[in-house]
């Protein structure tokens, strides 16, 4: 009797076992099919999907990085973070100026600048090289590392001395070491990393409210006006922000592939969405039935979220962003996690960045035609009543709101001026009760 209830456990257990192998393979092989079809039809259109394929060229080494480290190592820790100046302060429809704070120790600001014009000359000249990459191969992507530290302390520094500088009206100083800052904006400009261009887009905020900063100080010239105006106009980050997304869609199916092969360093992507006691046998039904699927989600959504920036370079218009929802299709909430693990670990930080860039190049345009209403002005003793008048002799176009496609917002107000995007909370540009 024992021997007959064992046997028919057995069979059972078998039964079970070949039932829940064969689904498995059937949802794998599904699952595989329809992703390689859907490559298929990618390529067809165009689209390269291999790290090889989008980043051919040979890997040059990169001069800056250890020349910019060098430099830094002359200087202390910067001792005044950039939470000290409160940057870009409107109050009332007024504008207020951190390098006019009364309560910032100046004496001691100005004199730290000064023991440190050697090292500071030699950063400022190290980031002309302005280098297109940071020298990676893409292909060996394990070693990847953004050098965050030196490029931090480097913008730190000179968005001290800018303020600085404006402080003791030494102007031409001060623009020194803000188009140095936008020399820092435009270096690795090509890198194909995610993650540096979103430092880049952080660089351009800084110099952004650097800009405005000193665009408030009034008494610029119109050379050095133009001097400006040349290099916002020649800070890219859109195209590069797509080439960097096609970058890390090509790394992230590495990953991919990886984590079918068990290496841990993917799956451990995998194994964070469960409690650590079911780690393994669910990493082992991922990479027998799940992970195709899964790759092939995290495609399709990736190819909306390039579809999204590809359109907002178009239109200059950021209003769709608001429909990028990742991972929306059935499956949602705690169940997508279980399914679709990996596309959730390797895109979630997406579109949160893409937002970001949004409002960057909206910022850019702001600063832009700051800089041209200041130029017209001095040309013409007066602002003009639309931006439309500093076409074509000061600006090659009017400048565009990537809130809506449509011009940036202008008001002139006698003689001063508002200037706002409807990306910004409230009015970014007023100009100063006194110049």
């Amino acid at each position: 009797m024992v021997k007959r209830v064992l046997i028919r456990t057995l069979v059972v257990g078998l039964l079970l076992f070949i039932f829940v192998a064969g689904t498995l393979f059937l949802i794998r092989g599904l699952g595989a099919s329809r992703l390689d079809a859907w490559k298929r039809e990618m390529r067809a259109q165009g689209e390269r999907l291999l790290v090889s394929e989008l980043a051919p060229w040979a890997v040059v080494s990169n001069a800056m990085i250890p020349r910019l480290i060098a430099a830094n190592k002359q200087l202390p820790e910067c001792p005044f973070e950039r939470g000290e100046f409160p940057l870009m302060e409107v109050t009332n429809g007024a504008a207020r100026v951190a390098w006019a704070c009364a309560t910032n120790p100046w004496p001691d600001m100005h004199q730290l600048v000064d023991d440190n014009a050697a090292p500071l000359e030699a950063m400022r000249a190290v980031l002309k090289l302005r280098p297109r990459d940071l020298g990676w191969d893409y292909r060996d992507y394990h070693t990847l590392s953004v050098p965050f530290v030196d490029i931090r302390k480097a913008a730190q520094w000179l968005a001290n001395v800018v303020i600085i500088e404006l402080n003791r009206n030494r102007k031409q100083a001060a623009m020194t070491n803000l188009l140095a800052s936008m020399d820092l904006v435009v270096c690795h400009e090509a890198d194909g990393s995610f993650g540096y261009q979103m430092i880049r887009v952080a660089l351009a905020n800084l110099a952004f409210a650097l800009s405005w900063e000193a665009l408030q100080a009034g008494g610029w010239s119109d050379k050095e006006l133009a001097a400006l105006q040349t290099a916002w106009e020649g800070v890219s980050l859109g195209r590069p922000l797509e080439f960097s997304l096609r970058i890390e869609r090509a790394i992230a199916l590495n990953y991919f592939e990886m984590a079918r092969r068990g290496k841990t360093n993917a799956t451990v992507l995998i194994e964070d969405t469960v409690p650590p006691e079911l780690e393994i046998i669910y990493t082992h039904i991922w990479q027998a039935a799940l992970s195709s699927q899964d790759e092939l989600m995290y495609l399709k959504d990736f190819q909306e979220i390039l579809a999204a920036v590809s359109a907002v370079r178009r239109t200059s218009s950021a209003a769709d962003l608001g429909r990028l929802v990742p991972f929306r299709g059935p499956w949602t909430g705690r169940l997508a996690d279980y399914r679709f693990p990996m596309a959730r670990a390797v895109a979630s930080s997406m579109v949160t960045g893409i937002r970001n860039w949004a409002r960057a190049e909206a910022r850019r345009q702001l600063v832009l035609a700051a800089i041209g209403l200041e130029r017209f002005h001095l040309q013409h003793g007066t602002y003009p009543e639309k931006l439309a008048q500093l076409v074509p002799e000061i600006l090659p176009a009017v400048p565009v709101d990537f809130g809506d496609g449509k011009p940036v917002r202008y008001e002139r107000q006698g003689e001063q001026f508002r200037l706002w995007s409807i990306l910004e909370d409230t009015t970014v540009w007023p100009r100063a009760a006194e110049d």
